[in-house]
Formats: C-alpha cells, structure tokens, sequence
C-alpha cells in the first residue's frame, strides 16, 4: 500500500513522499523528484513494534475522568441551582441527584440524570454552563457523594412544591419533594 504526499507544492519545490507499507515490513519513505521523474531519496525505517499505549487510556483512567467530569457538571448544576442557598441547600440539591440516579424512575448515572430532557432548568437554559462552583460547593458535593443528607428528596423548585412527588419541605428558597 503506498501514500503519496505532494509536500513539494507546499514549499515550491517539486518534491513529493511515498509511503509504502506492506504487511509485516518496516515502512518505506522515498522522496521523488518530480521533474526529474526519479527517486532521490529512500529511507527504511526499523521493524520495531509500535507502542500504543500512549494514546490509550486504561478502564481505569477512563471512569476516573468520567467520574470526575460527573462531578464537574453536578457542582455547575449545584453552583447554578443553589450557589445563593446556605450549605444545607447545597447538600439537598446534590442529594436530588443522586437520589435520582439511585431510583429505579431514573437514569442510571450522574450525567444522564442531569442532561435528562427538561430535568433541571440551570441546563435547559445554559446557566449550568456560565457558572464557576466555589471551593464550597466543590466540598458540598465531594462530602454528599460519601455520606448523603437526605436519602429522600427527588424534586425541587422555587415556586412552591413540585407536582411530581410527595411535598416534604421547604429549605431556603426551595421546595423539596420525595
């Protein structure tokens, strides 16, 4: 199999690469002189294995940056949702999310539950988004995430109790529902 790469045009010189590959061989690059018609040049490259494993992350790398890209986007959501509550505000809507991700009614993952279709409006309307979580929150969520408040709480909004749920109670601006 050969590529040819015109890198001639690219310099104003009449210069162009192949790259031949045959299965089991080393690569093979020749620079060709155009106008000449003629090879000037050929390199064999040694046929030595190639490592991947620098451009390959492990499971392990891959759920360590998806938890903590979970983590960034549910202390956005906490920040955009509760950034003006007190800390027990905070914790509440931290625990919303993981209730959820724990319910059988709801998606299986922190993203999922918060990018879920009209779930919270600080990501319907983007504020999730234009916002920077404090070192607070940052703490608020790390802490829920090994020892929740409120195994309850499934819903929340400012206007008064939600219609989905049981009414539990109000805390600060928000109207919590199981």
């Amino acid at each position: 199999m050969a590529k040819r790469f015109i890198v001639g045009m690219l310099l104003g010189l009449p210069i162009s690469l192949v790259v031949t590959s045959h299965h089991y061989t080393a690569p093979r690059v020749q620079a060709y002189d155009m106008t000449k018609h003629e090879v000037v040049k050929v390199v064999e490259a040694a046929p030595e294995p190639i490592d991947y494993s620098w451009c390959v992350d492990t499971p392990k790398d891959i759920e360590a940056e998806m938890a903590a890209d979970a983590m960034e986007l549910l202390a956005c959501v906490v920040e955009a949702e509760a950034g003006i509550e007190d800390e027990l505000g905070k914790r509440l809507v931290v625990d919303t999310v993981l209730n959820r991700v724990d319910s059988d009614e709801f998606p299986d993952s922190i993203y999922d539950v918060i990018m879920q279709q009209n779930a919270f409006e600080t990501i319907t309307n983007g504020r999730a988004y234009e916002v920077t979580p404090t070192e607070e929150t940052y703490r608020v969520v790390r802490e829920e995430l090994k020892h929740r408040t409120n195994y309850d709480v499934l819903y929340f909004c400012y206007t008064g109790y939600s219609r989905y749920g049981t009414p539990l109670f109000k805390e600060g601006r928000h109207y919590f529902n199981g």
